[in-house]
């Protein structure tokens, strides 16, 4: 963001630097989208000086360089973006920032990959996550992105598997990871992998496109790694690199899954199953009572709840006086006063007390 962009980059550094000021003094800031940011350069700075579309992720990375300029996360200053990173458990996917804490936690390891198309190819059958393994799906490179996997990674403690195209952002998103003091292990791709899997170089490898971002990704690396893309799989003038996608292919899925497995294996020869073992059923006359009492104490308070959400029907009130929140907290309120929830409360805590007593719990 030099030269040409600079008048873009001292913009945002003022944007972003009064909207931290604006949020200290307590002032409510409206939800903006990154897009928005960008079409306020454009009004801000003209449009010769903001990062035309084809290169937009230059204006994503400024962003992302000021955000860590100025250590407030994006998400307190309103700026609304789409996650771009999805956790895959056996029960679902989720962006990994609505993940619960258990959901992440209750693993035996966490595989980091790019591809959502083999992600997809994978988990057809579930073939990770029915083995305690959850993914956490990236949607393309973003620096933003790995570190919240890192400070996942660091609460939990959970170790970190990492299966991405042996090209240069892969190997810095798992040297990334590596440096925050995170137990990372490399499953794939790499040389010693494709010998395994009997995949030979000349059939997979390609030259590694000319965008700015990978090529600065290469540049960041260490000159050994630098090497390795031109001479060990380079032509020994332009850097190289292996995708998933090829080695997939020539291996199929059967062998390709074993061998990654297989080093998995190495990583965790004991799987931490406790994480990951929950009962997600009770045996069919406790859970006839359970449905029961569930019904039973539900209807009681479903005809107070009628009552009260009539009133709101008829009502003559304009959008911008609604806040179902607060009309909810109201009729919650109300449903406890006239159901006398406390009573029944009670009620449940003596059934409980007896039923523990006569379990000799």
């Amino acid at each position: 963001m030099q030269g040409r962009y600079e008048k873009l980059r001292q913009w945002l550094d003022e944007w972003w630097r009064a909207r931290i000021e604006a949020l200290r003094r307590g002032e409510p800031l409206e939800e903006i989208t990154i897009r928005g940011i960008l079409y306020l350069a454009r009004k801000a700075v003209g449009v010769e000086n903001v990062p035309p579309e084809k290169r937009k992720s230059r204006f994503y990375g400024a962003v992302e360089t000021v955000e860590r300029r100025y250590g407030v996360d994006r998400s307190e200053l309103m700026i609304i973006t789409e996650p771009k990173i999805d956790l895959i458990t056996r029960y679902g996917e989720k962006p990994v920032l609505k993940a619960k804490e258990w959901e992440i936690s209750n693993v035996c390891a966490l595989l980091y990959m790019e591809k959502g198309t083999i992600v997809a190819a994978i988990e057809r059958d579930q073939a990770l996550t029915m083995r305690g393994i959850w993914i956490v799906k990236a949607m393309g490179f973003s620096t933003r992105d790995v570190n919240k996997v890192i400070a996942l990674a660091r609460e939990t403690g959970v170790v970190v598997l990492v299966l991405t195209d042996l090209d240069p952002s892969g190997i810095v998103i798992e040297r990334a990871i590596h440096e925050a003091g995170i137990e990372v292990h490399r499953v794939g791709i790499d040389l010693e992998l494709l010998e395994q899997l009997g995949v030979d170089i000349n059939d997979v490898r390609e030259a590694l496109p000319r965008e700015p971002e990978k090529l600065s990704h290469l540049k960041s690396l260490p000159e050994e790694w630098q090497r390795f893309f031109i001479e060990t799989i380079g032509d020994g003038e332009h850097p190289y690199r292996i995708e998933i996608d090829g080695v997939w292919a020539l291996a199929g899925k059967r062998r390709f899954m074993a061998a990654i497995l297989a080093r998995a294996d190495q990583v965790l020869p004991q799987k931490p199953l406790s994480r990951v073992l929950v009962p997600r059923s009770v045996p069919a006359k406790v859970g006839a009572a359970l449905e029961l009492l569930r019904s039973t104490v539900q209807g009681l308070y479903e005809g107070i709840r009628a009552n009260e959400l009539q009133k709101y029907d008829a009502a003559d009130i304009s959008f911008s006086e609604i806040n179902l929140r607060d009309i909810e907290s109201a009729i919650g309120r109300e449903i406890d006063r006239k159901g006398k929830s406390g009573k029944v409360v009670r009620l449940v805590k003596k059934l409980v007390k007896e039923l523990k007593l006569k379990g000799g719990g």
